[in-house]
């Protein structure tokens, strides 16, 4: 007969081949040595059913402890959960609280524009929901708004007391942060108040700069103070300042004022554009040094300097083949240059300069066999010829140089 019964240790099923009450016999499942109890006769079917249903309850009773077990470890996520989004929302809450901290220093000691970007980190802060609430986040907006509206009244106030370059620039800060920042919004009006004012500020002290470089005799000078105050007259609401300054560099243009004539001549390898781009700057330099004032780069004062002007500068190139260079095939260059200035159409000045492809073996900055090739080519070439050419230029641009600084100075 085939009998079973728990092991009392572990709840093991030990099962035995006959009845032997009070035997020591090993458990399988955790190895404890057990005494067999008394164990009643049954008959086989009421054995089976028993064991059966032992089998059945310890199988439940597994599940239930499964299932205590799992409970355990979700609660004890839960709580760990909990316990980390605590502690992120004290790490927020305190940097958030830190920050605070800060705009409550810097409006105390009076630093309106350090309060305003500390509440604006704290605004971003805000932002995580771990930092602070709903209602918390709204009282910080307000807070900034007071605050940037505070800051921003007192720099516009102080506005009076800065240089007036630097007022403008502070005013078109102010009107940009009054389009992004719907707290200005009030105070739009006086930032263009005080914008205008800023402006004219500025334009007044150009223009009484511009008066003293005259005095001085640098009508140049004064030109370059009068383009700015003319930009900032551009500005302004008030159109009787452009007028003024049109009145003020008239007077220059009709004293002192040039005019340069586009470059004619007669060309076989250079140009219009040659002559213009390496003599005009030269010729630009010559001309303010001794007190002349060419047009200056202003679209609406260009009808002024062509009325008014009373001097002008005019160049004349002749360009010349002037026989073949050594035993070569190849034309040398003969440049004549004229430079004439009149004033009220009276010739007052003029300058005559002759220049030609070098006679020497050798052309400047060439190595000898090339200057041997050159020299010696038994076919005309227009690379060869460029380069004979270009020689001729350059001399003529030394002489130039050293030449024109011989005009006289205006009359101021």
């Amino acid at each position: 007969m085939v009998a079973t019964f728990e092991c009392p240790e572990c709840g093991e099923e030990v099962i035995l081949e006959g009845l032997a009450p009070g035997r020591l016999t090993k458990c399988l499942g955790c190895g404890t040595l057990v005494e067999v109890p008394y164990l009643p006769r049954v008959d086989e079917g009421g054995t089976r059913r028993f064991r059966s249903a032992r089998r059945s309850k310890r199988f439940w009773q597994r599940v239930i402890a499964a299932s205590v077990a799992a409970a355990v470890v979700v609660a004890v996520g839960i709580s760990a959960l909990k316990l980390v989004h605590a502690r992120i929302g004290s790490v927020a809450r305190a940097q958030l609280n830190e920050v605070l901290a800060s705009v409550d220093s810097a409006e105390k000691a009076g630093q309106l524009g350090r309060a305003l970007a500390e509440i604006e980190a704290a605004m971003r802060l805000a932002h995580d929901p771990n930092a602070c609430d709903a209602e918390r986040r709204d009282a910080l907006r307000v807070r900034r708004a007071d605050l940037s509206l505070r800051e921003a009244t007192a720099r516009l106030t102080a506005l009076a007391l800065l240089e007036p370059e630097r007022a403008v620039g502070e005013a078109l800060i102010l009107r940009q942060r009054v389009k992004s920042d719907r707290a200005l919004t009030g105070i739009g009006s006086a930032v263009e108040l005080g914008l205008e004012s800023s402006r004219r500020r500025w334009f007044d002290r150009d223009m009484r700069a511009a008066q003293d470089f005259v005095e001085a005799g640098q009508p140049n000078d004064a030109v370059s103070k009068a383009r700015r105050a003319w930009a900032t007259a551009s500005d302004l609401t008030d159109d009787a300042r452009r007028a003024q300054v049109e009145a003020f560099v008239s007077g220059i243009a009709g004293r002192s004022g040039v005019i340069i004539e586009p470059v004619r001549g007669v060309f076989f390898l250079g140009s219009v554009e040659i002559y213009t781009k390496q003599l005009g700057p030269g010729l630009l330099d010559a001309l303010r040094f001794h007190h002349y004032v060419p047009p200056p780069p202003v679209p609406e004062w260009a009808a002024l300097w062509q009325s008014l002007a009373p001097n002008r500068v005019v160049i004349t190139i002749n360009e010349v083949a002037d026989g073949l260079y050594l035993q070569s095939k190849n034309q040398s260059s003969r440049l004549e240059c004229r430079v004439k200035m009149t004033r009220k159409s009276t010739l007052i000045w003029e300058l005559a300069l002759n220049a030609r492809t070098g006679q020497g073996p050798i052309l400047a900055n060439m190595r000898a066999y090339q200057a041997g090739h050159l020299g010696t080519s038994a076919k005309r070439n227009p690379e060869d010829e460029r380069i004979l050419f270009n020689d001729a230029f350059k001399a003529l641009q030394e002489q130039f140089g050293n030449r024109i600084r011989t005009l006289p100075d205006a009359g101021l």
